[in-house]
């Protein structure tokens, strides 16, 4: 079906309706959701720029924050002294020359940088005194981060290891005696304190994520407190595939759309940001929001306005379409009231007019179908009656010549009775009782002249007697079955079976005389179905379509030496 032809199948008021969606609502919202488009563009712009922009500013305050730590670590990686120290054999030493440089040179840079929490060297001299304050030997810090320290050959690393044991501090660590001849390690390193990062990462965050990570990953400080210590590939599977310097769009593992920006800082850690994609748009998404419902509220007003303007129409159509529903369905009384003086009303006052004229051309055709039907009654019962009155004839014939006495009287008899029930003054339609009645008459006469050759018995139901049957149905079906199906010197056997299914007044007749050859059969059956003229069970087949419809009539059914079987059905109506 194509648009033009699905349109016009459409109601007059669902035409109404759909010109005005499609010619001012669509292209409003079309027009709103282009603007949003557009202001998805210019936002997502802007939340680029301001990206870069605080990445940037926050590179530089990270930068600045952490050099003098850096500093610090390189001071005391590069003095041989301090190193020398630390890798002597204190076994018979005095502790006095290390201890001493404690008291003055690291004392003095704890007060130069209050901001530092801790200041440790690691060792992994056995002899080196540990004073759990400056000086440690080197199982007291994981091995995670001496690994890390290990594999920057002396570089200052910030590591994470120490956050997810549940410390806030930021480790800077390096080997101070990397190029050394010796074997003893040692390393500095200084403790930052998480909370002075985070100061700085939360500034004018305005939706945004930030994430400060060392090199394995490793959330060093967030500004998001609970990430502190976790894994990055937690929130955001790909990391580290993404470039840095470059916004991309990608997804977090809770689903949602992010824009993110890497950059990476010195020191061996990465700063990233993340915006939540819907936090852009939905400045932009307010914007169509508020017109679209505006826009919507007044074309819901507009559209009310033409359905109730329309409607009035709308019904008067939907009265002469009720109208022309009832003409169809054969109600050619029902005329429509007073429907105006418009176009409407002029095709009301047309129906009506045709209505008036359809009602009475059928009334005139139905009376001479009437009469047309019962005269081809008449005439198909005209001629049962000489058909049968020869063969009955004949029968009384027969029976004189062979006796000349009592049994022809009794078959003048049974002849007159069977004429008696079946002139019924002059009715077509009989009981079943009357029907079986005349059967039985006509069979008396039968016996008379085949005596044992012929056997025929019934199979009837009293509760039936009283309903409406054509008459001389069962008669032609015996006589058929009589003249057509005997086997000679072998006796004919006949069961009459009269009974109701499903509403369905049903007449058998069964025979187990020859049968029918196929070919015949196929041409017997091509006979009803054609409604072709003759005698016998063509006449009865006509006359059960005529008077019942053609969802009536006779079945044959045949097997050759076997026997027939014929049907007559019509409708099991109760006999007032």
């Amino acid at each position: 079906m194509n648009i033009k032809e699905w349109f016009n199948n459409r109601s007059f008021l669902q035409k109404v309706i759909l010109i005005y969606l499609f010619c001012a609502v669509l292209p409003m919202i079309a027009t709103t959701f282009y603007h949003y488009q557009q202001t998805t563009e210019l936002l997502t712009e802007q939340a680029y720029s301001d990206m870069e922009q605080n990445v940037g500013r926050l590179e530089n305050s990270l930068n600045s924050l952490f050099q003098p730590y850096q500093t610090v670590i390189n001071s005391f990686k590069n003095d041989k002294n301090l190193n020398t120290q630390l890798s002597l054999d204190y076994t018979d030493l005095s502790y006095s020359d290390i201890a001493y440089y404690s008291r003055t040179t690291l004392d003095d840079m704890q007060a130069l940088y209050p901001d530092m929490d801790w200041l440790h060297f690691y060792s992994s001299n056995e002899t080196l005194p540990n004073d759990n304050y400056y000086f440690y030997r080197i199982d007291q810090i994981d091995a995670d981060t001496l690994a890390l320290a290990d594999s920057k050959r002396g570089e200052v690393i910030a590591s994470g290891c120490m956050l997810r044991q549940q410390q806030e501090q930021i480790t800077l660590i390096a080997r101070m005696n990397y190029f050394a001849t010796d074997i003893t390690k040692n390393y500095v390193a200084i403790g930052v304190k998480q909370p002075l990062v985070e100061e700085h990462l939360k500034q004018e965050l305005k939706g945004r994520s930030v994430y400060l990570l060392d090199s394995t990953g490793s959330i060093l400080a967030s500004s998001d407190t609970a990430a502190d210590g976790r894994a990055m590939q937690e929130y955001l599977a790909d990391w580290e595939h993404l470039p840095t310097q470059t916004i991309v769009t990608t997804d977090l593992n809770d689903g949602s759309s992010v824009l993110c920006l890497s950059s990476d800082l010195n020191i061996g850690m990465t700063l990233m940001m993340t915006v939540d994609k819907s936090s852009i748009l939905k400045a932009a998404q307010d914007i169509p929001n508020r017109t679209l419902t505006g826009f919507l509220l007044l074309s819901a007003i507009m559209l009310a306005v033409v359905v109730l303007v329309n409607r009035p129409m709308a019904q008067r159509i939907d009265k002469i379409v009720y109208a022309t529903e009832r003409i169809g369905k054969g109600q050619f009384d029902y005329l429509l009231d007073d429907m105006g003086k418009d176009e409407i009303g002029r095709i009301a006052d047309a129906v009506n007019t045709m209505n008036q004229q359809i009602d009475s051309l059928i009334q005139e055709n139905y009376e001479r179908q009437l009469k047309l039907k019962s005269s081809e009654m008449n005439l198909l019962q005209e001629q049962i009656n000489p058909h049968f009155l020869y063969n009955a004839l004949a029968v009384i014939s027969s029976v004189s010549m062979r006796e000349g006495g009592k049994e022809t009287i009794q078959s003048i008899r049974c002849l007159a009775d069977f004429y008696r029930t079946s002139l019924s003054k002059g009715r077509q339609i009989i009981s079943v009782q009357e029907e079986l009645l005349l059967l039985k008459n006509y069979l008396r006469i039968q016996k008379l002249r085949f005596s044992d050759m012929l056997e025929v018995s019934f199979e009837e139901d009293p509760a039936m007697y009283d309903l409406k049957s054509i008459k001389l149905v069962l008669q032609p079906l015996v006589e058929n079955a009589i003249h057509h199906g005997r086997k000679e010197e072998e006796a004919l056997h006949i069961h009459v079976k009269a009974e109701v299914e499903n509403g369905v007044l049903r007449y058998e007749v069964t025979d187990d005389g020859v049968g029918i050859p196929p070919e015949k059969l196929e041409q017997l059956r091509k006979a009803l179905r054609d409604h072709q003229e003759g005698f016998g069970l063509k006449n009865v087949d006509l006359r059960l379509k005529l008077n019942y419809g053609e969802q009536y009539g006779i079945r044959i059914s045949s097997r050759l030496g076997q026997g027939t079987r014929v049907i007559a059905t019509l409708p099991a109506i109760k006999n007032e």
